[in-house]
């Protein structure tokens, strides 16, 4: 199965904090990180991508909303998708990401596609702006713009950064 995902290698932060000369627990680090950067991703919905601005809705899009539209949201309509990320710890990193397909369409795009009837279906029903219902045999979609729904690699690097300088004023407020 395809799924987009981010992880982050903590040997900065096991470098640094064996300088310090403590003993590195890394299990409750990448903890916190991984919350981060949920937070990080809930934060991203919220804005309409907060370190790349996603494209707008289409006014087709807009148009076949529940409630007619009214406050459309990218990628919000139930906010199933916003819910599957997941925080992943393993052996010296962690991993954020989701395996729902339809996340991974909208992080990375797709190309123009053909949309067909299905199930003996002979037509397709959908709605169009300034049109409402139309019924067609085939539509050829314009496909999905990029919406990045993960942090760059570089950002992501800089949320764990955070995190551990957050982490190293803890433990070494205890050493005090």
């Amino acid at each position: 199965m395809t799924s987009v995902d981010v992880s982050v290698d903590i040997k900065p932060a096991q470098q640094a904090m064996l300088a310090l000369g403590g003993i590195f627990q890394q299990q409750p680090y990448l903890v916190l990180v991984g919350q981060r950067l949920l937070a990080w991703v809930n934060q991203n919905f919220v804005q309409h991508g907060a370190e790349i601005p996603w494209a707008p809705l289409s006014p087709n899009t807009i148009a076949s909303r529940r409630g007619g539209g009214v406050g459309a949201q990218p990628l919000r309509d139930t906010g199933r998708m916003a819910m599957s990320f997941v925080s992943e710890v393993g052996p010296g990193m962690v991993t954020v990401g989701t395996a729902d397909q339809m996340a991974v369409w909208h992080h990375f795009g797709t190309r123009p596609y053909t949309i067909h009837p299905k199930n003996r279906k002979r037509f397709l029903r959908f709605t169009v702006a300034g049109k409402g219902v139309v019924y067609s045999r085939v539509v050829h979609h314009p496909g999905l713009p990029a919406r990045p729904l993960l942090p760059s690699q570089i950002f992501a690097e800089r949320l764990a950064t955070d995190v551990l300088t957050a982490y190293l004023e803890e433990v070494t407020r205890g050493l005090r």
